[in-house]
C-alpha cells in the first residue's frame, strides 16, 4: 500500500526516526527551558501579586488603625476640653462661693463695727444727758426758781448746749 502511494518505507522510518530525534532534542533544549522560564515568569507575577495582596491588606489594616488612633484622639481631646471646662467651672463656682463668704464676713463685720460704735455713741450719749442733767440740777440747785423757769431753763440746755458759767 505504501508502495501505489509512491512512499518508500524506508525513508518513512528515516523521516519518522528524525523527527522523534528532533523533538527530543527540541524538548530537551528548547521546550524544557523555555517552559521553565515561563513557570518562572509566572511564579515571579504570582509572587507580586501575592505581595500586592498583602500589601493591600497592610494599607488597609494601617488605614483602619489610623482611623481608631484618630476616632479616639478625637475622643481624648473631647474628653480632655470637657474635663478643663469642669474644672473651670468648679474654680469659677469655688471663687465666687469664696467671695460670698468674704462679702458676708465684711458685711458682718460692718455691721458688727456699726452696733459698737451705736452702742458707744449711746453711752457718750448717755454720759451727755447725766453731765446735762447735772448741770441742770446745780444751775438749779444754785439757783432757787419756779417751775417755769426750771423747765425753760432745761429746754434751753438740752437746746443749746451746757453754757459754763
Amino acid at each position: 500500500m505504501l508502495e501505489n502511494l509512491a512512499i518508500n518505507g524506508r525513508d518513512l522510518l528515516v523521516q519518522i526516526g528524525g523527527f522523534l530525534l528532533l523533538f527530543l532534542l527540541l524538548s530537551r533544549y528548547l521546550f524544557s527551558p523555555l517552559s521553565e522560564a515561563i513557570e518562572d515568569r509566572e511564579r515571579r507575577i504570582k509572587g507580586k501579586m501575592d505581595e500586592a495582596e498583602r500589601n493591600a491588606l497592610e494599607m488597609q489594616n494601617m488605614r483602619e488603625e489610623y482611623q481608631r488612633r484618630l476616632a479616639t484622639i478625637e475622643t481624648e481631646a473631647r474628653d480632655r476640653i470637657q474635663s478643663a471646662m469642669k474644672e473651670a467651672m468648679a474654680t469659677k463656682d469655688e471663687m465666687l462661693e469664696t467671695a460670698r463668704s468674704e462679702a458676708e464676713k465684711l458685711l458682718s463685720r460692718g455691721r458688727q463695727e456699726m452696733e459698737r460704735d451705736r452702742q458707744k455713741m449711746m453711752v457718750e450719749m448717755r454720759d451727755k444727758v447725766v453731765d446735762l442733767a447735772i448741770l441742770a440740777a446745780e444751775k438749779l440747785i444754785e439757783k432757787n426758781i419756779d417751775d417755769r423757769s426750771h423747765r425753760a431753763l432745761i429746754d434751753d440746755i438740752i437746746e443749746h448746749g451746757v453754757r459754763p458759767s
